[in-house]
């Protein structure tokens, strides 16, 4: 029996080993949303120095025959034996899950750094911080009762606190609505849905009510950056709605490599990963956004932010002639020097907590 058997995985694997020889290389794995190694060349200086081998081993674990079945079978293996989690993601309810971990001293030298920038420019303009709760603050009540994580109520409690310039806290009304779909089951940032509470937040009664805009469902099969690290494909990918805001307006956008558009959206991106990019085309150092309202609004804001904002800027663009979007992971000058050149008279910091908690890059640019 044990010989039958042997045999039996012995031809399993010489098989998946034939399958991954003869099948074409993958040179791009949409799952895990990353460039995969492909066949090296033989050259006799890489056989040499050992690195043949190496490209070797990482082409096999790359391009082996059925990889996403059995990162899958390895998800579900791992679930149904009550493994607490799968590369820093846990299952609470519907949604996919990261814990979050207090980063107190990190965070405490971003308040102090927004403080003392707010001192020093409190007369050249008027300053806002949004700090947004992220899925397990919401849901907390789904969460695994065996989850590490640090409690969110408490540190935006603790932001509000310490900051002396204008905070809007969106926890409330966020939890108030956490049975329509404001956050993606498997992707880390909020919809749209979720981003039009807090600009409803802010601005109060001079926000546009939801209905004034058209809902379009631009896809249906979006992996999340947590369905990439949870790797079950039997999972249901999210949907991303689009509610139509700019349609109306006659926009300039350009951004920090010169490229100028008129439209907000970039949808080459639905039939990829990152799915997300359809918001404004993802990160950029730098993008200044011109509105040409045929009334001219006399308001210019900069908003210094993490991707989280673009779902959220569309419904500020009927507000402002101008927004100016500085992402400080990217941007290493003066923001203090940058408003003043071009005249903008409002700041929004706006981050969600669990990347305003590690980030330390903000504080740089603060001069």
């Amino acid at each position: 029996m044990r010989r039958l058997i042997g045999m039996l995985m012995i031809g399993f694997f010489g098989m998946l080993a034939v399958l991954t020889f003869i099948m074409k290389d993958q040179t791009f794995s949409e799952t895990e949303n990353r460039y995969l190694q492909t066949m090296p060349a033989i050259e006799l200086e890489a056989i040499l120095d050992g690195s043949f081998m190496d490209d070797i081993e990482t082409y096999l674990a790359d391009q082996i025959a059925g990889k996403d079945v059995f990162l899958t079978l390895k998800s579900k293996t791992e679930q149904a034996l009550l493994k607490r989690e799968n590369n820093g993601v846990v299952k609470a309810g519907d949604y996919l899950i990261e814990p979050f971990i207090y980063q107190e001293d990190n965070l405490l030298k971003n308040l102090e750094a927004i403080n003392q920038f707010h001192q020093s420019n409190q007369a050249l303009f008027d300053m806002t911080v949004m700090i947004v709760p992220n899925q397990v603050a919401i849901y907390e009540a789904d969460l695994p009762a065996y989850l590490p994580t640090d409690d969110q109520a408490h540190v935006l409690q603790t932001i509000d606190e310490r900051l002396d310039m204008d905070t809007v806290n969106v926890s409330e009304v966020l939890r108030q609505y956490k049975e329509d779909t404001i956050y993606y089951h498997t992707d880390h940032h909020w919809t749209m849905r979720g981003a039009y509470l807090a600009y409803q937040r802010w601005f109060n009664e001079k926000a546009k009510p939801l209905s004034d805009y058209q809902s379009e469902v631009v896809s249906t099969d979006f992996p999340g950056t947590r369905y990439r690290k949870f790797h079950d494909l039997t999972l249901p990918k999210d949907t991303i709605e689009w509610f139509n805001v700019t349609d109306a307006l006659d926009l300039t956008i350009t951004y920090s490599d010169g490229r100028v558009t008129d439209h907000y959206t970039h949808p080459q991106y639905l039939d990829k990963t990152d799915q997300y990019r359809f918001f404004l085309d993802g990160n950029d150092s730098l993008i200044k956004i011109e509105v040409n309202h045929e009334e001219k609004t006399n308001r210019k804001l900069m908003v210094v932010k993490d991707s989280y904002a673009d779902s959220f800027i569309p419904f500020l663009l009927p507000h402002y002639d101008e927004i100016h979007l500085i992402d400080p992971r990217y941007y290493k000058q003066s923001l203090k020097a940058y408003m003043k050149e071009y005249e903008l008279s409002e700041l929004l910091v706006l981050y969600n907590l669990h990347t305003f908690n590690e980030d330390q890059s903000l504080r740089h640019i603060l001069y």
